[in-house]
């Protein structure tokens, strides 16, 4: 294990410091990959798609055959046989076996299937002065070509919002650039979860940002803050200004591309109950 991998891979659970992060571990290449594959199994999803990203882009001899080796991993074989798919474009699934003999065999597609034997020719017909009859059709023949399937359309900002509040009691309005959720908690408190689809990235990559207001932002608290940042493993503390007031708000960053509806439900339920937590011993009052 490195170290310096370790700290990377820490690094991706916040969008500020994940691109530096990702450009750390490729130059250091096959050291980082014992990490990455531990990483495949992280709570995150945006981690565990940070790790496979680099596994894949690395490429290496090194991380195909650890990959193949995590495929005995319950917990990681999903994201090892999506990452070995990326590499190598063979989709041989989670089949150990499978992936240790086409590795065996220097990445050579497994061959096609030989064709059957054709049909033995049918005698000639004695000359009667009626029509011969007429062969059956081959199975080849018979067979109609399926109709090429069109992939799946991708869902809207809004068809991902309600798939993901759907069953949960969660009020949904839209409101410029997103959508603003209110979760309805224990003892009759609520909190209130904005959705936004408008951010991008450094590098242009759409973001989909869910973050709620906590309270009033005080000088004295900004250290406090900080420090409860290191101990969370899901979202982080931030500052916005709310009508010139510095305003502690609660937020998780998802890549757009990748983002699906049991990620997005998690973000939005757990965000709710942090926030509220914090708003609670921020003002005793529950205004958000």
């Amino acid at each position: 294990m490195s170290e310096q991998a370790q700290q990377l891979i820490a690094q991706l659970r916040n969008f500020r410091t994940r691109k530096a992060a990702l450009d750390g571990l490729l130059i250091l290449g096959d050291e980082a990959v014992p990490d990455l594959i531990h990483a495949l199994a992280h709570p995150m999803e945006n981690v565990r798609w940070c790790a496979r990203s680099v596994l894949a882009q690395l490429g290496s001899d090194t991380a195909v055959q650890q990959l193949i080796d995590t495929l005995d991993d319950p917990q990681r074989q999903g994201e090892a046989a999506a990452a070995l798919r990326e590499v190598t474009g063979q989709s041989i699934g989670v089949d150990r076996q499978a992936w240790v003999e086409w590795n065996a065999s220097g990445g050579q597609a497994p061959p096609p299937p030989a064709p059957e034997p054709a049909a033995e020719a049918a005698p000639p017909q004695a000359a009667t002065g009626e029509p011969a009859p007429e062969a059956a059709p081959t199975e080849a023949q018979a067979e109609t070509p399926p109709e090429p399937k069109e992939p799946p359309r991708p869902m809207s900002d809004g068809e991902v919002v309600q798939a993901a509040v759907e069953g949960t009691g969660i009020d949904v309005r839209q409101h410029s650039g997103g959508y603003v959720l209110t979760v309805p908690l224990e003892r009759n408190r609520r909190q209130r979860v904005t959705i936004s689809f408008s951010a991008h990235d450094f590098e242009d990559e759409p973001l989909v940002v869910v973050y709620t207001e906590c309270g009033p932002a005080e000088p004295r608290n900004y250290e406090w803050a900080l420090r409860q940042n290191l101990r969370m493993s899901f979202g982080a503390i931030a500052l916005r200004d709310r009508g010139g007031q510095p305003t502690f708000v609660m937020v998780n960053t998802h890549i757009r591309s990748t983002l699906d509806v049991e990620e997005l439900r998690k973000s939005v339920l757990l965000l709710a109950r942090k926030g509220d937590k914090l708003e609670e011993a921020l003002t005793k009052a529950d205004e958000r």
